[in-house]
């Protein structure tokens, strides 16, 4: 797909020249454009492209469940309902027997009789059955408000009784939004490197530009976990996207151009130059760098699974040195090209403290006979430590993992002491000893085969 320029004549290559889709209400907060690029737009900002047009918002749907939410403070009508017609077929058995018992007596007042038959059916549905409804539902706001939880339409309180499973993310919901950053491991040394000075600049000089941190009212905002790292090597980032080290003595890094973090390609990159020579910087999930390595390390898998088990987050880091080229050519080069045929460059390990109050919460909710599940994006090892540490996970874990190229699963435990054989009509069985934990590849081939209503109910950690 290309777009030919209105005045160049040079096409716009939508592969290589697109970096974000923007939706309608989008507050941009920092842009960049290109000013080498012939084709310049009024206003001096980036080029864009519209896609497509529409009216309908989420502000708007927003707007309308706020101007037209009913403030009934009342149960379930359905379920009202429901229960009066359970108590007028007693109230008509009743009357029935009374009308045939009373017409039977030829010296009693059909009169009477009718109005007695009458009354019965009328006083089994009590006059004051709405307001205790509704006693209900005030009883539980004003318990909510005395917790500083306020419900702007009470008449869903009932349903929150019907709820028998509750889903949690990690980050920043379980765990705390600030991340600690515990040093770099992998290298030379066996041992987790803390002192920043005894680590390599090519390793800095990636957790200093790989990032997408950016700057907001000369304010750096962005990932926890970046700025943690920016924090921790004692480097600072300037608002030109250039890095440095703020003790002095080291050289800036440029960043030329950013492939920005993709959840199904687990990684992101930059590409840098360095004085006058350009590089490529990676980091990503360690599973899927080991595979862009031309020399992976013998302690690579051991390594970084050492410290997931701990609950560290880690991410592996990668460079590879480019060829002599110009500006423009770093730009337009592919993203494959640039995450391929990598140096390892260490491992970067972050702690994220557990919230103090999660494992008191989560435990109350597990009293309450609520089922816990945890959804996150991290890798699985860390998920599971972190589940075990907030009660959601309470047995020997099994997870499930491709083998033989995809084409078989097993269940294997963290530490891959046991391995079972992956089996539809055993999964029930396995939840007596075990919980279980899945990831989004095995999420997907349970759906091709019809088996994750079987599967899901049982899973305690879904990454």
């Amino acid at each position: 797909v290309s777009i030919m320029g209105r005045e160049t004549g040079e096409k716009l290559s939508a592969r290589r020249d697109k970096s974000h889709v923007l939706f309608g209400g989008t507050k941009i907060l920092q842009h960049t454009p290109d000013k080498t690029f012939p084709l310049k737009t009024p206003d001096g900002g980036c080029l864009a492209v519209v896609l497509r047009t529409g009216f309908e918002t989420s502000q708007g749907k927003l707007m309308r469940t706020i101007l037209f939410s009913t403030e009934r403070v009342t149960a379930n009508s359905w379920e009202s309902g429901l229960f009066i017609l359970f108590l007028v077929v007693f109230a008509v058995i009743a009357a029935g027997y009374v009308l045939k018992k009373g017409m039977e007596d030829p010296t009693r007042s059909k009169y009477k009789l009718f109005l007695s038959c009458s009354l019965i059916i009328t006083s089994v549905i009590p006059p004051e059955l709405p307001m205790e409804l509704s006693i209900a539902v005030n009883t539980s706001l004003i318990a909510l408000a005395r917790r500083g939880i306020f419900c702007t339409e009470p008449f869903r309180i009932p349903f929150a009784g019907k709820v028998d499973m509750c889903c949690f993310d990690k980050t920043g919901t379980l765990t705390s939004d600030d991340m600690e950053f515990r040093g770099v491991v992998g290298l030379s040394n066996a041992e987790l490197e803390d002192d920043m000075t005894k680590v390599p600049v090519r390793t800095q000089e990636i957790l200093a530009s790989c990032h997408a941190l950016v700057f907001v009212d000369n304010k750096l905002v962005g990932d926890p976990l970046e700025k943690a790292a920016l924090k921790g090597i004692d480097w600072s980032y300037k608002s030109d996207e250039k890095a440095m080290p703020k003790r002095g003595g080291g050289n800036a890094v440029q960043i030329v151009q950013r492939h920005h973090f993709a959840s199904h390609l687990k990684r992101m990159s930059v590409v840098v130059r360095v004085q006058e020579e350009f590089f490529a910087f990676v980091k990503g999930a360690p599973e899927t760098i080991q595979d862009r390595l031309t020399d992976l390390p013998s302690s690579y898998i051991e390594t970084y699974k050492k410290y997931t088990h701990q609950g560290s987050r880690v991410l592996a880091l990668a460079f590879k040195s480019l060829p002599d080229m110009t500006v423009s050519d770093a730009r337009s080069l592919h993203r494959d090209e640039v995450e391929n045929g990598l140096t390892f460059a260490g491992f970067a390990v972050f702690n994220c403290p557990i919230r103090e109050d999660s494992a008191k919460i989560l435990s109350e909710l597990k009293n309450s006979s609520q089922d816990l599940a945890m959804i996150t994006g991290d890798q699985a090892l860390t998920a599971c430590y972190v589940a075990s540490q907030v009660h959601i996970v309470t047995k020997p874990v099994l997870i499930l993992c491709p083998v033989k190229n995809g084409k078989v699963y097993e269940w294997v435990s963290p530490d891959e002491t046991e391995k079972i054989q992956y089996s539809e009509k055993e999964v029930e069985g396995l939840t007596d000893a075990h919980d279980l934990c899945i990831g989004g590849d095995c999420f997907e081939m349970l759906q091709q085969t019809s088996a994750v209503l079987r599967v899901i109910p049982y899973v305690k950690v879904l990454k």
